[in-house]
């Protein structure tokens, strides 16, 4: 599973945390080697190739007598590209921590996402570049906008929510999120339903 919302479908919540970096505040923090086993999780951050990376979905297994393995899909935070990584389950790894800090989505002009920060009610530029699931935002709502070594890396999108019911192609049955996005969801989901939706990939992923 990647990050994971829930939503009613013909209700609107506002269930959706956020968490910003702001400038100025240290950089990410590495807290010592690691075995994969214990820090390569799901929605863990860690360091490979001298970047941090989000852990986005992970597979163990054994290998027979030659030990474990975690198996990792990884997403370079500084670049947005993910791949697939598999670690031994006692190789040593290098875990992260991502500075984060709350923060509302306000508006969008051109390539730009600003969030404006609950406390001092600051405004941080976003690159649209760097939220490859910016469908997903909901102005007013909060999300969370990480950052290391100084740099904005991206937004996480933990919930979001449908207001908009759903409509039908002659497919595939369309729910519009009250963001304006749209997915395709099963035939026995009905509006004012509760149900879960990857925003990594934009897809349905089950009920809440």
């Amino acid at each position: 599973l990647l990050l994971t919302s829930s939503l009613r479908l013909g209700v609107k919540r506002s269930t959706s945390s956020a968490v910003i970096g702001l400038l100025g505040i240290s950089p990410c923090r590495s807290f010592g080697m690691e075995r994969a086993r214990d820090c390569v999780k799901l929605g863990g951050s860690i360091r490979e190739n001298g970047a941090p990376h989000r852990v986005t979905k992970i597979t163990q297994g054994k290998r027979g007598k030659g030990g474990g393995f975690v198996k990792a899909k990884l997403k370079n935070l500084a670049t947005g590209a993910s791949y697939e990584k598999t670690y031994t389950s006692d190789e040593m790894v290098e875990k992260v921590d991502i500075d984060k800090t709350k923060a509302a989505y306000s508006w969008t002009d051109g390539d730009t996402l600003f969030f404006m920060t609950n406390d001092t009610y600051e405004e941080l530029p976003v690159p649209v570049s760097l939220v490859s699931n910016h469908d997903f935002l909901v102005e007013g709502e909060e999300f969370r906008v990480m950052m290391c070594e100084g740099k904005i890396l991206g937004v996480e999108l933990p919930d979001c929510d449908a207001i908009h019911g759903q409509f039908f192609d002659p497919i595939n049955k369309k729910a519009t999120l009250d963001s304006g996005a749209v997915i395709t969801v099963p035939d026995f989901v009905n509006e004012g339903d509760v149900i879960k939706v990857n925003t990594e990939e934009g897809s349905y992923s089950g009920r809440a």
